[in-house]
């Protein structure tokens, strides 16, 4: 019993974290967005909503925010050789409403027609959310499997399957 209590918590945490990755692949539509020509370019290790690291920020004229990208590696090359202070940029990003801290809430910067940074898509952690959660169902069923019969369905099948590869 309780193991199937321990794989009841644990589809209950992937079914969340299915929901939470399905949520964080988001629409521009659902952004906010602004357009207009860059300011300042540079690269800064001012403190963010979450970072104390090295990051690209940038400001635009007639917008609150400082917009900044934050990457683990730190390499920021392609976005200052492509954007300039001057250039038209238009911006995808979540409000973040701190005008003292680097908004790394960037989903998205386009310039000329082409995007020049895209954030990574999450889209993988659905599929790893998935298979385990498919995993844990498998576990839900054996144990109450189990609970009836004595007898664990994955070990017959590791059993049939070790016979197969025998022959």
């Amino acid at each position: 019993m309780k193991d199937l209590f321990i794989s009841f918590l644990v589809v209950l945490f992937f079914i969340a974290m299915s929901v939470w990755s399905y949520k964080s692949i988001t629409r521009l539509e659902e952004l906010d967005n602004y357009t207009g020509r860059v300011k300042v370019v540079g690269i800064n290790s001012k403190p963010t909503s979450f970072s104390t690291t090295e990051m690209f920020f940038m400001k635009i004229h007639g917008l609150e925010d400082t917009i900044g990208v934050w990457h683990p590696i730190e390499y920021y090359d392609h976005l200052t050789r492509r954007i300039s202070a001057g250039d038209l940029v238009t911006v995808y990003f979540n409000k973040l409403n701190m005008p003292d801290r680097i908004n790394l809430k960037t989903h998205r910067i386009e310039k000329d027609g082409d995007v020049v940074y895209k954030l990574p898509e999450l889209k993988w952690l659905v599929y790893v959310s998935a298979f385990f959660l498919i995993l844990a169902f498998i576990v839900i069923v054996d144990a109450l499997y189990k609970a009836v019969t004595s007898e664990s369905l994955i070990e017959k099948f590791i059993i049939a399957l070790s016979q197969c590869t025998l022959r």
